[in-house]
């Protein structure tokens, strides 16, 4: 029931206000789209937007009778949506995802604050830093991988070495790299 109108009919809000089931109804089908592509603008993932649209209908029908006028529903709504959102942000941590197949852009989500861009250039660093203490094939291979984005066939050929063993160099790698990168701030974990 989505249309070319921004806000619905006040009918419905005060229906819904007064206790009419059908009118949340009403107001579910009228606003879903625009608070999931709200959600979608801030969260960046089509998961998170849904379960905020679920989290903001789920308020509003429980905390309906604290709105003090139906009039400001529309404002009343995308604030309730906008606070889930940051709370949402909020309680997510730095993640760092590692695993074999993994490039650089590929790295990093940021789920506490997916607005702001990550310093890539830390995590560069770190590789770069952990890289001088390893030994001298677990440092290239774990160089070309993080820092230059060679896949696995790719640095097997390149240090003719079997896949395997390249494998096994960036399971390492990975493992002398997350005590710094958790010491940041960032959870480290293999997909």
């Amino acid at each position: 029931m989505n249309n070319s109108r921004k806000k619905i009919d006040i009918k419905h809000v005060e229906a819904f206000h007064k206790g009419d089931i059908n009118s949340f109804t009403a107001i579910y089908d009228f606003y879903y789209d625009s608070v999931y592509y709200f959600a979608l603008h801030f969260m960046r993932n089509k998961f998170d937007a849904e379960e905020i649209v679920q989290d903001t209908f789920i308020k509003v029908f429980e905390c309906i009778d604290k709105l003090n006028n139906c009039n400001s529903f529309h404002c009343w709504l995308f604030k309730i949506a906008f606070n889930l959102i940051i709370s949402t942000q909020r309680k997510r941590v730095k993640q760092v995802h590692l695993n074999d197949e993994t490039n650089l852009e590929e790295i990093i989500e940021v789920a506490d604050n997916q607005i702001e861009k990550l310093n890539r250039k830390e995590i560069k660093e770190v590789i770069k830093e952990e890289a001088k203490e390893m030994p001298i094939v677990m440092s290239k291979v774990g160089k070309m991988k993080y820092l230059n984005d060679y896949s696995i066939k790719e640095i097997s050929n390149s240090l003719n070495i079997p896949e395997g063993t390249v494998k096994t160099n960036l399971f390492r790698y990975r493992n002398y790299v997350k005590p710094r990168l958790i010491k940041l701030g960032y959870d480290t974990f293999e997909l």
